[in-house]
């Protein structure tokens, strides 16, 4: 019988998981947190503030944990070989400084794995290229989405972690007042993975 697709949804945390001398505090799981987590509104946005290249760079590169038992089946070699499709929906926000703009132009995004050693591997890759802008400053939100349409064959054995990694490119048109964020409130699903991952040769 074929798989239903799982939604991940995308959150940040303040207890993290650590992976050799790396600790991650994003993660994607199935479940949204607590409204009032931590109470704390910074865990609601990915922001980077002071934005001064005048051409197009990566201004917010992050990576999240997908949890360990979202994939929970696993073959007598003791892994999984994943394949399938990934879609990123994905809120973002873009602000100037009220004079001069700011553009979020790109966004890349790759399925992978975290080692036990805390590196990232990617294993499949795609970009879209909104290209907003924003002179004011007031957030501009807009939704954007990602797609990936075929995942290669992904071996996971239980010492490594599925996790995603989120790139947002952006510049300013001069000055240095230009902000770029991901937005993913607690209690909702602002930013989320919808994705058919079909289990290989179980």
């Amino acid at each position: 019988m074929r798989p239903e697709p799982k939604t991940y949804i995308i959150q940040k945390i303040n207890d993290g998981f650590t992976f050799g001398d790396v600790t991650y505090f994003r993660i994607a799981t199935p479940f949204p947190s607590p409204p009032d987590l931590d109470l704390d509104a910074a865990l609601d946005i990915e922001e980077k503030t002071g934005i001064s290249d005048t051409t197009e760079t990566v201004q917010i590169d992050k990576i999240y944990i997908i949890l360990p038992d979202i994939f929970e089946e696993y073959n007598t070699e003791n892994k999984l070989l994943l394949k399938g499709w990934a879609l990123l929906l994905i809120k973002l926000a873009v602000v100037g400084d009220g004079t001069n703009a700011c553009y979020l132009t790109k966004v890349g995004f790759d399925i992978g794995w975290v080692s036990e050693g805390g590196n990232f591997t990617s294993r499949a890759y795609t970009e879209a290229t909104p290209n907003i802008s924003e002179v004011s400053t007031t957030y501009k939100e807009f939704s954007g989405q990602c797609y990936i349409n075929s995942i290669s064959e992904i071996a996971s054995w239980r010492d490594i972690n599925f996790a995603c990694r989120i790139r947002v490119y952006g510049y300013v048109a001069a000055g240095t007042g230009g902000k770029i964020k991901i937005i993913h409130r607690r209690g909702e699903t602002n930013t989320q993975i919808i994705g058919f991952i079909n289990p290989a040769g179980i």
